[in-house]
């Protein structure tokens, strides 16, 4: 069977939209976004085990890949799974109700102006995605090192530090986010230097009991 060409494949994609569109518009919307909403379940604990094991290597155990998975759910399972749900589903609905905005400004105004409200509603995002994962790094180390039971706890004490690890906390997601966009396997350098700089910059600005002789110095006021 010959390869369909370029044009074909298209064409058929069109015809699929026009046949059955709530199909295929819910469709491919639904699957990434079900899978988006179960990463956003499992990164919290997740990311609290591998706290975990970074912890154990500063006090001069080996750190296990197992660990990750077996210290992820053994404390405030709930609180760790609210904190990094919490501001993915904030931002979607954000995101959903400024999308509505533009759709009705290209319907009723003009397609420019909904296109650019679309860009810089885009750009808008890309800032603020710079500063989620961080938040969600001090949030879940308070509570996966300091014991914090309560998910709106840690993130209201994460948010009152914004100051202190915003500027860091930006610059590391996007040196890990550049790692993958300019070179595949980079990433796999970039960002676990990332994930290793928050959580340090964490444990500082939560001024965290030392697991080591070294003397650790007083987080800043």
């Amino acid at each position: 069977m010959e390869q369909p060409g370029l044009g074909v494949l298209v064409s058929y994609g069109w015809e699929q939209v026009k046949k059955y569109p709530l199909f295929h518009i819910v469709g491919v919307f639904l699957v990434p976004l079900i899978g988006a909403f179960t990463m956003c379940i499992l990164l919290g604990p997740l990311l609290a085990g591998y706290m975990s094991e970074v912890r154990k290597a500063d006090a001069g155990q080996e750190p296990e890949i197992g660990g990750i998975f077996s210290n992820a759910f053994k404390q405030n399972v709930g609180a760790a799974i609210l904190v990094s749900f919490l501001p993915f589903v904030v931002l979607f609905a954000i995101n959903i109700i400024l999308i509505g905005i533009a759709t009705v400004l290209s319907l009723t105004i003009d397609p420019i102006i909904g296109m650019i409200f679309g860009v810089l509603v885009g750009i808008v995002f890309a800032v603020i995605s710079l500063f989620v994962f961080p938040l969600l790094f001090m949030a879940v180390h308070r509570i996966a090192i300091l014991g914090e039971a309560s998910g709106m706890g840690a993130l209201k004490q994460a948010c009152a530090t914004f100051g202190k690890w915003a500027l860091p906390g930006a610059v590391f997601t996007l040196v890990g986010a550049l790692g993958g966009l300019f070179c595949g396997i980079g990433q796999f350098i970039t960002w676990p230097i990332a994930y290793a700089g928050l959580y340090k910059l964490a444990e500082y600005l939560s001024n965290a009991p030392a697991v080591n002789s070294e003397t650790r110095p007083p987080a800043p006021s």
